[in-house]
């Protein structure tokens, strides 16, 4: 028995009939942060250090902003597991792998800990524009004249991958 076919008509609350998401309208863009704001008490070490190396970079690009910074925060914490794992696996190398109840030869977890860290890390950067790629991306999609930084200008023509 043949299926009946949807009728090709957009209808109110159907797939076909959904509006597409639009940005609330009169909502102001947040600016910039102007000063590095101190890393949260929560931050471990490597996490707190590596806010105070990277966010003054961003605050010079105009990327962060204060609705950015727990996102900022998730990103230095990455950072910290990324770090804490890669100096476990630096400093132990007899123990990257072991040998389970079965006999069989496995790998530590710390290293799929620090190769999750790492993929959540290469995630974050492109969020704040910290690969060449995004760097492309928020040029296109920020204002071209608002004194871009060097780099950006520069990845946005070597990684543009739309044709004028």
């Amino acid at each position: 028995m043949a299926k009946k076919r949807a009728s090709p008509k957009s209808r109110p609350g159907t797939k076909r009939g959904r509006q597409k998401n639009t940005p609330a309208k009169n909502t102001p863009a947040e600016k910039p942060l102007s000063e590095v704001p101190a890393p949260p008490d929560y931050l471990g070490d490597y996490a707190q250090e590596y806010w105070r190396t990277v966010a003054p970079v961003l605050i010079d690009s105009k990327i962060l902003t204060s609705g950015h910074l727990g996102a900022f925060a998730a990103l230095c914490e990455a950072w910290q597991e990324y770090r804490l794992n890669q100096d476990w696996i630096v400093n132990n190398p007899e123990s990257l792998t072991f040998q389970t109840e079965k006999g069989y030869i496995a790998e530590d977890p710390r290293i799929r800990f620090r190769n999750n860290a790492l993929d959540n890390l290469m995630k974050l950067w492109a969020k704040f524009g910290m690969t060449p790629k995004a760097l492309a991306d928020l040029k296109k999609n920020n204002n071209p004249g608002g004194g871009v930084p060097a780099i950006v200008a520069f990845a946005a023509g070597k990684y543009d991958d739309t044709e004028d």
